[in-house]
Formats: C-alpha cells, structure tokens, sequence
C-alpha cells in the first residue's frame, strides 16, 4: 500500500458528472469529501455553469456540446492543479476519466457505473432498453434528449420507488447531447479509424478502479466487467468490484456513503503507482502490491459487501497477473483467429440491429413479442442458462451458442439472420460463471455452446439439446420459456 502521509498525497478530488446529469449530482460526495480534509472540485460540462432549470430551458448548449471539448476543459483545471488529483466519474464521466487518465493525468482514478470506451462491443438488453429514448429517432443525433419520469426510473433509479425516482427526476435531470449516445454509443465501433472515446488499452497511467452496481439498467456490469478486461495488457493496475442491489443513482441512492467511502480508501491505497507519474515529475512509483489473485474491500458493519455480482466479497485485478497468469495455452486449439474476427466485423451491425429490434420487444406494448402481431411468425423470447464450472472458469472471455444457422456470442449480440428467417441470440454474462443467452423460438433443439478465453481460443464446447419449458405467459404472445441450465466443466 502507498504511503498517503507524504507530500505526493493527493489532497484534491475531481468529481466528473455523467450524461443526463450536472455537478450537482455529486453534492452527497462533495461534501463528505471536503468534511476529510480534501478539496473537491466538480467541473461541468463547457456552458454548464448555470443550474439545472436553465439547462433545461436551454437545450442548445447541451446539443452542440463535443467530446474532445469536454475532455479539454476538464483537463485544463487537472493540470492547473500543484499534484495530480484524485478523479472520479460517473455513467459517462467514467469514459471522460479514461480519457483523462490517457493523457497522464491524476494519481489514481476511480469510475463509477461506467459508460464504456471505444472497443467495448458489449449490450445487455437493459442498456438497449435504457438508450433507446434517444436511438429511436435519427433526428436525436442533433438534439439534446431528455428521459421522461418512467424513462428515467428505469434507466437510472430502478432501486427507488417511483415516487421517490420522480423527485430525483425533477431535482437532478437534464437532457443530453443525443449526438453522444448516437456517435459513442452506437457508432464509435462501427468507423474506421480511433475515434473520440479512443483509450490505448495497453497504456501505461494512474491505477483504475470500476465499480458496477449489480442492479444498473443503463450500464450494467457485464459493461463495465468488459470495459476492465480491455486493460488486461497494461502494466498499471486495473481493478473491479461490484455492489449488490445498486442501480444506476450508485453515487446517491441509499448507502451511497459506503460507494464513497470504498472509492476513496482505495484510491488512497494506490495513488501514484504508475510510472506514467514517475515520469511527470512526481519521482519513482512505490513498489506495488502483489496482485496475483481476488481481493476483498473490508465490509462495513451492518451493510452488504461489494461482490461480483454472486454475493461473495471478492474483486479482481485486471492485470497480466490476474488474467492471463493462469490462462492455459490453448493456441493449438484456436478455431482460427483471423476467420473469427472478419466474421465478428461483419456480424457488429446485427449488434445494433439486435439491441433495437430487442428493445422494441420490451417496449411494444409489453407483449414480448418484436412487433405487435409477429407471433406466429417471430416466436416468442426464450432463455438458455449456462454455467461454468472448474478451476478455469474465470477464464472465460465468451460463451458461443452455434446450430446449422449460425453463431452469435456477447460480444458481438449477431443477428444472424433476420427474425424471421433464423436465430436471434444474444449472451449476456451474468457474472460468477453464468451466462445467460436469450433467443428466439425459431431456435433448434441442437446446438453447439462453446466457452472462449480472451484471445478467441476454445476453452471447452458442449453438444445439448434443448427441451424448453414454458414459464409464463405475457400479452398476446406465449412465453418466456427457459431449458433446464447447462454446466459446463472447464478443468
């Protein structure tokens, strides 16, 4: 652990808000913060100056606002500072802190729920559902787009009840910039070349923190578990931990305090391991701590422990030692690298095209169904569970379910085929070796599910054959229905 009573000590906070959100937000960490002693600073957005309410009379600053302008006026007042501060970031803040810390900034960094940086191809059906008041009308990529009160109690404040959402809602909620979520959250993967949101994973810079809750709609965990794993080449230190029962309001919700408290104890404990920070003049970095296996925050008492998403008080370093140290060598059973990423290139826009069409499932008239009166055609959703088991089930990257019509995995969520003709799979991880897969009814009953590592080699493949059973009936259409779930062994 680094030595914090010495001059190097961080004694300022930086406090980056999301989208949908202004300064105002980290008021509980604000002051809770300067109560110990630090100076905390929460820089908005350019033009952000003015309060909630004029924002929200004025959307135009909010719809002309660019990425590369934001990040450099945060940057401005960092580099103003006499040290390298502590950064937080929220939801979108935690993408403009990895920017931050990209370009050397900050002695440690902390991103809460956050939204994910240019590569990260991952999107749970809850972020579809969450995102898609913006990406249903091409006509947002120039506006500034705001949640309604149900929109926004299911994007943000799933854990509070309605009415106690609504008053965040009318406190707190500003529209944001559509052209973000459109540009970032849609197309950032899809152009050529790096684009705004563009981090060098493998990079040195500040230690990372990323805390998920266990019950974000918006950006859920598998997003920000996804996020963290795209360091894994990086020789600074990159960790997880996750929280049960939190949504996407994590920094404000009830018990946000544990949430602050866990950032800032664990930013503390590693600030200024980095060599970037050696390099910028603020001497050799402190020998770091082993990291070869989980770790665990020190729960407090009468409160839940941050988890991995399964109830146990674990977190994981994101390093070579972490993941990679104990990752078998399975090249020989690669099922051919370059053939599997030319296909995930091609199969990228079925990702967005399988995020809308599933959205529109869950939003057309609460039917279940991918348009009002596709039944008979289209089917119903179906899940498949799949669990992983064994000494080398953290070493799962992906899990593939394949038939005679196709493939689709979690990071790419392929369409396949169109609905109506084949598959519609996706993969979602939901943590502690389970996966869950929903599909269509026009699935077969034998398929192939395959388990991959990180680097697209085969871990362990099962042949089943699924018997579904019908669990509820929803609307017009039958369903949900679910198989018994699937264990894989990888030993």
């Amino acid at each position: 652990m680094t030595d914090q009573t010495g001059s190097n000590a961080p004694d300022t906070i930086v406090l980056v808000h999301g989208l949908w959100m202004t300064p105002r937000s980290w008021r509980g960490w604000k002051e809770r913060f300067e109560a110990k002693g630090f100076t905390v600073l929460t820089p908005g957005y350019p033009g952000f100056e003015i309060e909630v309410e004029g924002l929200r009379e004025n959307p135009d600053l909010i719809a002309n606002l660019t990425v590369p302008e934001t990040v450099d006026h945060i940057a401005a007042q960092i580099e103003a500072l006499p040290k390298p501060p502590i950064i937080m970031g929220h939801s979108f803040g935690g993408t403009l802190t990895q920017l931050l810390l990209a370009r050397g900034l900050g002695a440690a960094a902390v991103v809460v729920d956050s939204a994910p940086t240019e590569g990260v191809r991952m999107t749970p059906l809850s972020q579809a559902k969450s995102l898609f008041p913006a990406l249903k009308n091409p006509a947002n990529l120039h506006r500034a787009v705001a949640f309604t009160p149900e929109e926004f109690h299911y994007a943000f404040a799933n854990t509070l009840s309605r009415e106690d959402s609504d008053a965040v809602w009318e406190e707190f909620a500003i529209p944001a910039p559509g052209n973000w979520i459109w540009a970032y959250g849609l197309i950032a993967n899809f152009k050529p070349g790096h684009q705004e949101t563009w981090v060098d994973y493998a990079k040195d810079r500040a230690p990372l923190l990323f805390i998920g809750g266990e019950q974000d709609h918006i950006m859920p965990p598998s997003v920000n578990k996804s996020n963290a794993k795209h360091y894994a080449k990086s020789p600074a230190l990159t960790e997880y931990v996750e929280f049960p029962g939190r949504s996407h309001w994590i920094c404000a919700e009830p018990g946000w305090e544990e949430v602050a408290d866990h950032a800032l104890e664990w930013a503390l404990a590693h600030a200024n391991e980095s060599a970037a920070l050696g390099a910028s003049g603020q001497g050799p970095p402190p020998a770091r701590p082993p990291r070869g296996g989980p770790t665990s925050p020190a729960p407090r008492p009468g409160s839940p422990s941050p988890t991995t998403g399964n109830g146990s008080a674990t977190n994981c370093a994101i390093s070579t030692a972490c993941s990679a140290s104990t990752r078998r060598s399975t090249r020989g059973r690669s099922r051919g690298g370059a053939m599997r990423a030319v296909n995930r290139r091609r199969r990228l826009m079925g990702r967005v095209v399988a995020a809308v069409l599933l959205t529109a499932a869950v939003t057309l008239g609460g039917s279940g169904c991918f348009f009002p009166n596709a039944c008979p055609t289209i089917g119903y959703l179906s899940q498949v569970d799949v669990v992983l088991s064994g000494p080398h089930a953290a070493d799962a990257d992906l899990v593939v379910m394949c038939s005679d019509l196709g493939c689709s995995t979690s990071a790419d969520a392929a369409l396949t085929a169109p609905p109506t003709e084949g598959p519609f799979w996706i993969a979602t991880d939901l943590g502690a070796g389970h996966w869950r897969i929903d599909v269509s009814d026009s699935t077969p009953e034998n398929v192939t599910i395959e388990v991959l590592d990180a680097a697209g080699a085969t871990l362990a493949s099962a042949a089943e054959q699924l018997e579904w059973h019908r669990t509820a009936d929803t609307g017009q259409c039958p369903g949900p229905v679910a198989t018994d779930p699937i264990t894989i062994d990888i030993s």
